[in-house]
C-alpha cells in the first residue's frame, strides 16, 4: 500500500510497532524504501507503545484521508476505539486482523457454484471452502490468511445470496452482497454465481 500511495504522490504515514529495532518486521526493506522518511518506528521496550501513544498517533478525521490498522486483535481494538472516540466516519477506517477473536467455521449445508465465465457449475460439500473447489476445477484463487481477515480472496458475486464469514467487508458491503470471501464464507441460497 506503501509502494502504491508513493508511486501516485499521495501523502501517508505508516506507523510501526514492535518491542525493539531487532524485531522490527521487514526493518531492512522498510529502510531502503524512497518512502522510508513516511515511517515512524515505536519500540514499545523503550516505553512508546500504542497504549501510550494512541490519542497522539490517531489522527482527527478531515475529508480525503483514510484510516488503515492492522495487527493483534489488542492494537486493532483499541485503534478503533480511538478513532470512534474521534468520531472517525465507519466507512474511513479499515481493519485487517492477524488472527480473529473466535475461529471461523467454515463448513455448513452444500451449494453450487457456478463460475459466470464458463457456466459451469462446481458442488460444494459440507465440509468443503469455495475456494477448495474453485481451486480444484482450475480456476485461480489467492488466499493469504484462509480466516476471512485479509480479503485477498475476495471474489465477485454475480447472482446469489452469499453467508458471509468474514472479518474483512463492513455491514454495508455485506449488505450489498456484490463480492465474498471465498475462504470461509458460503451460501444462503442454492446456487451462488461468482465472477471466475
Amino acid at each position: 500500500m506503501a509502494e502504491r500511495l508513493h508511486r501516485e504522490g499521495r501523502s501517508f504515514e505508516l506507523h510501526v510497532y514492535t518491542p525493539s529495532a531487532a524485531t522490527l518486521p521487514l526493518g531492512a526493506h522498510l529502510a531502503t524504501r524512497p518512502w522510508r522518511d513516511r515511517v515512524v518506528t515505536h519500540f514499545s521496550a523503550y516505553g512508546d507503545s500504542f497504549r501510550s501513544n494512541a490519542p497522539r498517533v490517531v489522527p482527527r478525521p478531515s475529508p480525503g484521508v483514510a484510516l488503515y490498522v492492522c495487527g493483534p486483535l489488542g492494537l486493532v481494538a483499541s485503534a478503533t476505539a480511538c478513532a470512534s472516540a474521534l468520531e472517525w466516519p465507519r466507512a474511513d477506517v479499515h481493519v485487517e486482523h492477524f488472527e480473529r477473536a473466535v475461529p471461523v467455521e467454515t463448513g455448513g449445508d452444500a451449494f453450487t457454484v457456478v463460475a459466470a465465465s464458463t457456466g459451469q457449475r462446481l458442488d460444494v460439500g459440507e465440509d468443503e471452502t469455495i475456494a477448495e473447489v474453485l481451486q480444484r476445477a482450475g480456476f485461480e484463487v489467492f488466499l493469504s490468511c484462509e480466516q476471512g481477515i485479509c480479503g485477498s480472496c475476495l471474489t465477485g458475486v454475480v447472482d446469489g445470496v452469499p453467508e458471509h464469514r468474514d472479518e474483512v467487508q463492513s455491514p454495508d458491503e455485506h449488505a450489498a452482497n456484490t463480492q465474498v470471501n471465498v475462504c470461509c464464507s458460503r451460501s444462503q441460497t442454492p446456487t451462488l454465481t461468482l465472477a471466475v
